[in-house]
């Protein structure tokens, strides 16, 4: 992949934040960063991997989400 403002090659960067990890984590976009200019940005990512990974994925997040909203209504309910 190339650098949309100096032409050089780029290369992955880790994530920041949240919001990077979620991304990266259930779409084809990565972080990327220029060595030769310093630009960082979010770019599409094409990786062999089954069509069925991106599914599990995001089920994994989603029963994540909604294992902490029930532990967080337990917790309300038995103190309040």
């Amino acid at each position: 992949m190339v650098c949309p403002q100096c032409g050089d090659r780029v290369h992955r960067s880790h994530s920041r934040n949240f919001r990077e990890t979620a991304i990266k984590t259930i779409s084809p976009y990565k972080t990327y960063r220029c060595t030769d200019c310093g630009w960082r940005g979010i770019a599409a990512h094409k990786k062999n991997k089954s069509a069925g990974t991106d599914w599990r994925i995001t089920l994994v997040w989603i029963a994540g989400v909604v294992t902490a909203l029930l532990i967080g209504l337990f917790t309300a309910r038995i103190l309040g």
